[in-house]
């Protein structure tokens, strides 16, 4: 008990109650294994926190002593509703929490879970295609729904896995009734982004970044401090300067953090090397942003077009790429989602 509040900075606090609704969010969750990890002498998958977020359930798994499984990639985010359930997949960050506030924006009618990356936890190794995160993913989400029709989707990567979900399910028969496409486009030859691939000190010094915004502190590590150390010797560099923020506890957090690390790197090879092939007959929605909209002048549909026997529904929606999954921006997206459930149609835009 004593540990979340520390971790949560709330008190007091009840063996059931909720991490997430307490203010926890997926860094928050990393600090809270790391601490356990540290106090305790244990390993958590993270992603058994987002199952099973009391502490209670938590202090159960503990006694355990239960390690991750396929079983944990997929996080309920939101379990009421009579409709089919909505899937949505990882970005290349991994974590399934950036859906949190859509799923709660899109209300009851509707059970919505996130797939989660394997290998988060340091330990696992992560899936290195497209391919294999899709036929993963897929049985995952059977034990959940054994048989269709499917409502699958994802922002920025995560739309390209669910692209290959779907096209999975097809080529088995199986009926995809709508994928949600949210500002992503089919893979481009892109320079940069192979250069990026093999990058581990700049990657690390993102990770490092974004870990620090979760935290509303300003974290920035110079590439040329860490480009020049063995990976080793860069991991630990990265360590110090969390510990000094006092954003994971000392001598904490190795393999969580290496674990963000491998999957950004295995989630944008994976990328780089996907080559989509067309699905017959399945319904693609597009949300694309003013910004992804600009670079595809002449094709309103960013490449969607071409991948499939169906007309593209396309949205417009405000925001950015990184922030149309926050407020305010993400009441739109949501609104839109709802409208395509009663039957509503996209334009070209």
């Amino acid at each position: 008990m004593q540990i979340w509040q520390e971790v949560l900075q709330v008190e007091p606090i009840g063996v059931t109650e909720n991490f997430f609704e307490l203010g926890g969010h997926s860094l928050l969750a990393i600090r809270l294994i790391a601490v356990i990890e540290k106090q305790m002498g244990c390993s958590l998958p993270v992603v058994a926190l987002f199952r099973r977020a009391t502490v209670e359930a938590i202090a159960a798994l503990i006694a355990q002593g239960r390690m991750s499984s396929d079983a944990d990639l997929v996080v309920p985010l939101q379990t009421k509703g009579d409709l089919p359930p909505l899937f949505l997949v990882h970005q290349a960050g991994g974590y399934a929490l950036s859906y949190s506030v859509l799923a709660r924006s899109l209300g009851e009618e509707r059970p919505v879970y996130a797939l989660q990356a394997r290998g988060l936890d340091g330990k696992q190794p992560p899936l290195k295609t497209i391919e294999s995160m899709a036929s993963t993913y897929l049985r995952a989400i059977r034990v959940i729904q054994p048989k269709g029709p499917y409502w699958l989707g994802g922002h920025s990567l995560g739309g390209l896995i669910a692209f290959e979900m779907a096209s999975q399910l097809v080529a088995g028969g199986v009926c995809v009734e709508n994928l949600l496409i949210i500002d992503t486009h089919p893979p481009l030859g892109n320079p940069e982004m192979e250069a990026a691939v093999n990058d581990e000190a700049a990657i690390l010094c993102f990770i490092t970044e974004q870990i620090g915004l979760h935290f509303h502190t300003s974290v920035k590590i110079n590439h040329g401090e860490i480009v020049n150390l063995q990976p080793a010797a860069r991991l630990e560099y990265v360590l110090q300067i969390l510990h000094q923020h006092q954003l994971i506890p000392r001598d904490s957090g190795r393999e969580l953090i290496a674990g963000l690390l491998n999957v950004y790197q295995a989630n944008l090879q994976a990328n780089l090397s996907y080559q989509p092939m067309p699905i017959p007959g399945s319904t693609i929605t597009l949300f694309k942003t003013a910004a992804l909209a600009a670079q595809f002048l002449d094709d309103p549909t960013l490449g969607w077009g071409q991948l499939t026997s169906e007309e593209v529904q396309v949205y417009s929606v405000t925001g950015e790429h990184q922030t149309l999954l926050q407020e305010p921006y993400v009441t739109q997206l949501a609104n839109l989602i709802r409208g395509i459930e009663a039957g509503g149609k996209g334009h070209e835009a």
